[in-house]
């Protein structure tokens, strides 16, 4: 099961924050993903994702309007959009956020020659940049 964290923030108090992450979580929920926001108030927040639940968490959301911290989900995937897009969307935001996830596919071990080794040793790499300003 997915497990997302998301974080819904507006400037304008928590009516629009709200918005979306009642939007988020029904969908969520109707989905089977495991879902947990927090939805930051400028009085204080409401449902304070912990450590352990970003830790815990494949992708982490954030549903916001005004600019939040987000040093605490550092090394997580993040998917930011707006509340509106949240309200709105809300299927296609958490489609779009799983997107980051990436999936763990096993990679088999390569063995090269050493006949391939001293082919892939001699070839050169040239890189031409240009700037279309002239710059």
């Amino acid at each position: 099961m997915k497990q997302i964290v998301a974080l819904a923030a507006s400037p304008a108090g928590t009516a629009h924050a709200r918005l979306a992450a009642e939007a988020l979580r029904a969908v969520a929920s109707h989905s089977g993903y495991s879902f947990k926001v927090e939805v930051a108030d400028p009085a204080g927040a409401i449902g304070v994702l912990t450590a352990a639940d970003i830790a815990a968490a494949d992708v982490v959301l954030l549903a916001v309007d005004a600019e939040v911290d987000a040093q605490r989900f550092a090394g997580k995937p993040v998917y930011e959009t707006r509340t509106s897009a949240a309200i709105r969307h809300p299927q296609a935001i958490l489609d779009a956020a799983l997107a980051k996830v990436s999936p763990v596919v096993p990679v088999a071990p390569v063995v090269a020659a050493a006949s391939d080794v001293a082919a892939v040793t001699a070839k050169r790499l040239v890189a031409i940049t240009s700037c279309p300003t002239g710059i």
